[in-house]
């Protein structure tokens, strides 16, 4: 977990890390950038909250996640990479400049607490919710 780092504009994530399961990071204001999320193997939960990265570029490539929650990233306007994690079971977006999100199938949960924070709705959008079901659109 990284938490309140005022100073950090970017974070990097080095080849061949596969010691890290979860990962937090949360109220990292400077940050605009974060690099190789792809290299994060074995990677079963990413949690990213408050922080005006523009992407969650390498998402993609987190073949082991289950568990994606992004919280209050108001620069995020596109979230892509969700639809090719075939392990995802669980996806929370609130409060992003995101309208879409894709996602593999119908067993894929968006949003599934229903324990939101009321003030912190009136600020968000709905997000339309996409499928893909055929192998085939990947």
């Amino acid at each position: 977990t990284l938490e309140y780092m005022d100073k950090t504009k970017k974070l990097k994530f080095s080849k061949n890390n596969n010691t890290i399961e979860k990962l937090t990071l949360k109220n990292l204001y400077q940050l605009e950038d974060i690099e190789g999320l792809e290299n994060l193997t074995n990677l079963k939960e990413l949690y990213l909250e408050s922080m005006h990265i523009k992407n969650v570029k390498g998402v993609e490539g987190l073949e082991n996640v289950e568990k994606v929650t992004l919280k209050r990233l108001s620069s995020v306007y596109k979230i892509e990479g969700l639809e090719k994690l075939s392990k995802l079971h669980t996806a929370v977006i609130e409060d992003t400049g995101a309208y879409e999100v894709l996602v593999k199938n119908r067993n894929v949960k968006v949003n599934p607490d229903t324990n939101i924070d009321p003030y912190a709705i009136s600020y968000s959008m709905t997000i339309s919710v996409k499928y893909l079901e055929n192998e085939d659109n990947f």
